[in-house]
């Protein structure tokens, strides 16, 4: 490192009596910062990507409800893996009494699970490494609406 004498620099206010000294690194010492650097803020990113809440719900309007056939489908809004599950999050529906989920695994085998009554929902039991598709329906009353579109998560 190069001292103040020999070229380094001062960080801060109006003089050296207010300033602290920065030793000047050399190039390698300088790449090897940077490195980690680097390195740190794509951990913190990615430490905070996965502990992130999933934005908030906005509810579908009722409008969109056929009386004949249900209420209208939810938008699926995000489908977080975890380890051996996943969250879902869905938009939810006026006038629904439940939700319906359904998990399509990778040999196509379908998973359904009633009586879902929050629009953000975590499915257990999912094997890592397998991707699974997700889909939900609002049930109001008797009467089961069509389905979200499909999201997909690996766990």
């Amino acid at each position: 490192m190069k001292s103040i004498e020999r070229g380094g620099s001062w960080i801060g206010g109006a003089g050296p009596g207010y300033n602290l000294p920065v030793p000047t690194l050399e190039p390698d010492m300088r790449r090897k910062a940077a490195r980690r650097s680097i390195i740190a803020i794509a951990c913190s990113l990615a430490a905070a990507a996965s502990a992130a809440p999933l934005p908030a719900p906005e509810p579908v309007p009722a409008e969109g409800a056929n009386p004949a056939s249900g209420p209208p489908a939810p938008r699926l809004l995000a489908a977080r893996p975890e380890d051996g599950r996943a969250t879902i999050r869905f938009s939810p529906v006026e006038g629904a009494s439940f939700y319906r989920v359904r998990v399509i695994g990778p040999d196509g085998e379908e998973r359904r699970i009633d009586r879902v009554e929050t629009a953000d929902y975590t499915v257990q039991g999912l094997e890592n490494g397998r991707a699974c598709r997700f889909t939900v329906s609002a049930v109001a009353g008797d009467r089961e609406g069509p389905a979200s579109a499909a999201l997909e998560a690996r766990p």
